[in-house]
């Protein structure tokens, strides 16, 4: 999905006035604010088009629009994009109801140097995430990587974040014309990641343990549920991305969910939900 009036400036130009949930910023830490999209690209979108022009600093600090409620305010975006084929089927959050659903879709509009922190998508759940203007670096970490080893507890996206900015001659030459320069990038990155996956875990082969992409408008990346990820964006970008659940993780899901919901729902909407689940399964 490829759309001109996609763009931060062009649904700027729509939705300016309109309030989104805005975050993962050091001031709020990762509580979302409200803030106009307006506001958004005036105070970190403007003179700032690439990576580069951003202290390194402060990247991942920049406020980051995430909002799962955009189909209140914005709803008309709704019939402008489907669900991939691919993604169509198969999806047991579509046998709940509304009000059962988790959130489960967002609209992501950051500048440059926003991004996500190392996380992993909610109650077993896999997403396929969808840029429609700009360009994403993302670092993907196997779930065979012991989640307890320092890399991971310790942060990873400062390694990540560290090994970005050691290939700051390559991202000033991204978008030229030398066509190796991003096969270089990407493997640099990963080359210093898995070393210091290495050096936490003793002899583990890690290099088809860890993936490093960059997502360009058009491209559509699957991240499958367990999987921990960082997102940086290298320019400012517009993204859609839906969370769903396949059938190998309904069982997980009912208890993550329900744990993490606490008494949302009474004892007989839980049967429900579970009934629903387990029905899809088969």
């Amino acid at each position: 999905m490829k759309d001109q009036s996609w763009t931060i400036h062009a649904l700027n130009s729509r939705f300016g006035s309109n309030l989104f949930s805005c975050g993962m910023n050091v001031q709020h830490k990762d509580d979302p604010v409200l803030m106009t999209l307006q506001e958004y690209i005036a105070s970190h979108c403007q003179g700032k088009n690439r990576i580069i022009s951003v202290d390194p600093k402060q990247w991942f600090d920049v406020p980051y629009i995430f909002d799962p409620a955009f189909d209140f305010d914005c709803s008309e975006l709704l019939d402008e994009y489907s669900i991939p084929a691919i993604f169509k089927d198969g999806d047991l959050l579509d046998a709940l109801p509304p009000d059962y659903k988790p959130d489960f879709r967002w609209l992501l509009i950051g500048g440059a140097g926003s991004g996500s922190r190392m996380h992993v998508d909610p109650c077993f759940t896999s997403a396929w995430n969808a840029v429609v203007s700009g360009t994403k670096l993302w670092m993907l970490i196997d779930p065979r990587i012991d989640s307890q080893a320092p890399l991971l507890r310790n942060g990873p996206q400062a390694v990540f974040k560290q090994a970005v900015i050691n290939q700051l001659p390559l991202l000033e030459q991204l978008d030229g014309p030398e066509e190796m320069t991003e096969k270089r990038l990407l493997a640099n990155i990963h080359s210093e990641i898995v070393d210091s996956i290495c050096k936490t875990q003793g002899n583990m082969n890690a290099d088809s343990l860890v993936t490093i992409i960059v997502q360009r408008e058009a491209e559509l990346l699957y991240v499958p549920a367990g999987w921990k990820h960082a997102v940086l964006n290298l320019t400012p970008s517009v993204a859609i991305t839906h969370n769903f659940l396949e059938p190998a993780h309904a069982s997980n899901f009912l208890r993550s969910y329900r744990d993490s919901v606490g008494d949302k729902f009474d004892a007989l909407e839980w049967q429900d939900i579970e009934h629903r689940i387990q029905r899809s399964v088969k």
